[in-house]
């Protein structure tokens, strides 16, 4: 009976080990769910604990669709639910997308009634994710190709003509067939820059982040006047808020670091914003704290209450009334503004940084930070046609001037504990590079204010100190309609 006992403790450790590797392309890489998510209630006026207990669900919508929750079995399938996949035509797409918006509407208007604002946030972060997952998901963004001059047209689902539809379908997952989700290199899934129309399902995913957080706001507003400005006000104690940062650390790290094999072949290799930045030991590292420590009040009341799992009834099944009109809510306005693309194809470290294991980059464009992936093994990257680092920076107002600056730091083997910041500027007495441009300059004198667009072309940039290290890079910026 005692060897039955350890047997069952061993194989149940093996599952939660085999299990908590987060699965490779299920979704957008987690960084580039953390940037949409924070940027977009950023601008909606949400402050920090609100935007970072948003973010924080949003990435836990991925963890626990792969890791088993011991205190809540209904958790995990009910998350696999929760990624707009194995949708074989528009029909089923359309259904989907009804009955999960239907599901948020009650949540919402519940969580207002409630006077529950992280019940409210945990919705937000969810319902981000999701609709995100569709335009990385499917085949939409392909029926919408960027325009001759670089442009983006924003498409939303379900507003557009059918005619464009009807070869629309999700990825199958998992699955081998010829319209398999798929990973890095092959697939239907648009998760990373790595993927074919990634920048393509990355500003559409932005635009409709905006929108149906607007939706929410309308719903919110709509049962309890004023709950969105309680929401968006959130003052966390001291306490939580040192453990929801703690959990977001966790978050960036398990992405950064997975490394796992299925079968001995490689199944993941980092996921934050492209592969090549797994690493077994830091992962199993940041994946055992998180699971051993006390997490966040955020991650205990997502795991251990309903919230996702009554947001998921019913997506596998038909609709009632069959119709997304019947979530009409007040139009939010056509999107007109702008996107910066920040690309850094190759890098090349200094001799002197030759101890420093890990190269991490920076890139802040009009004030908006943003961090890429960490390499862990080379100290050049030039892999044709793929840039190390690619930002997208969205905006609806077209500033006069627009500010890229990109920075890059080398740590060695022990982490942020040594690290240096390298010099790619050329100037003297300047590490980090900073690029600016005339965006009124860049526009059209068209009557519709259209943006024509700007190009920098290829790029080198080497600094002059004792840390200098080279950078080739790029910067586009085109209009979003």
């Amino acid at each position: 009976m005692m060897r039955f006992g350890w047997r069952f403790v061993f194989l149940c450790m093996l599952f939660a080990a085999f299990a908590a590797f987060p699965e490779k392309g299920r979704a957008f890489d987690a960084g580039y769910h953390f940037d949409l998510t924070r940027v977009v209630l950023k601008r909606e006026g949400l402050g920090p604990d609100a935007i970072n207990s948003a973010i924080l669900a949003n990435w836990l919508t991925d963890y626990y669709s792969t890791a088993p929750v011991a205190k809540n079995l209904f958790l995990k399938p009910a998350l696999n639910r929760m990624h707009f996949d194995n949708l074989g035509d528009r029909k089923q797409v359309e259904l989907y997308h009804y009955r999960f918006l239907s599901n948020l509407r009650v949540l919402i208007k519940e969580a207002a009634v409630e006077n529950d604002r992280i019940k409210t946030l945990i919705l937000i972060g969810v319902a981000h994710h999701v609709i995100q997952d569709f335009y990385s998901h499917s085949n939409w963004v392909e029926l919408f190709p960027r325009r001759p001059n670089g442009g983006f047209e924003v498409q939303l689902f379900p507003g557009s003509p059918q005619g464009l539809q009807e070869r629309l379908r999700t990825g199958v997952w998992p699955g081998g067939s010829k319209y398999s989700h798929g990973s890095y290199d092959r697939g239907l899934n648009k998760d990373s820059h790595v993927r074919p129309h990634w920048e393509n399902a990355f500003v559409m995913a932005h635009v409709a982040t905006r929108d149906v957080t607007r939706q929410i706001r309308y719903w919110l507003e709509e049962a309890s006047p004023g709950f969105w400005n309680h929401v968006a006000s959130l003052n966390l104690t001291a306490r939580n808020r040192r453990e929801l940062l703690r959990d977001l650390a966790s978050a960036h790290d398990i992405s950064m670091w997975v490394k796992a094999k299925l079968f001995g072949l490689p199944a993941s290799d980092g996921h934050w914003k492209g592969n090549l930045s797994g690493d077994a030991s830091r992962f199993a590292s940041a994946n055992n704290a998180f699971n051993t420590w006390k997490n966040s009040f955020l991650t205990r009341h997502f795991r251990e209450e309903n919230i996702a799992v009554r947001l998921a009834l019913g997506l596998d099944k038909p609709a009632e009334n069959g119709g997304v009109s019947e979530l009409a809510v007040p139009a939010s306005g056509d999107f007109r503004g702008y996107a910066i693309l920040v690309r850094i194809h190759q890098f090349r470290l200094p001799e002197a940084a030759g101890n420093f294991s890990l190269v991490a980059a920076k890139t802040t464009i009009n004030g908006e930070s943003y961090l890429g992936r960490i390499f862990s093994r080379q100290n050049i990257y030039n892999r044709a046609g793929i840039p190390a680092w690619h930002e997208i920076h969205i905006d609806a107002e077209a500033r006069e001037m627009s500010q890229v600056e990109i920075s890059l730091t080398a740590y060695n083997s022990g982490g942020s504990t040594d690290e240096k910041e390298l010099d790619i500027n050329p100037e003297q007495d300047a590490e980090t590079l900073a690029v600016s441009f005339p965006t009124k300059e860049i526009q059209s004198e068209a009557e519709d204010g259209a943006v024509v667009g700007y190009n920098s072309g290829i790029r080198k940039s080497i600094g002059n100190g004792p840390n200098s290290a080279e950078i080739i890079y790029s910067i586009e910026f085109h209009a979003v309609d």
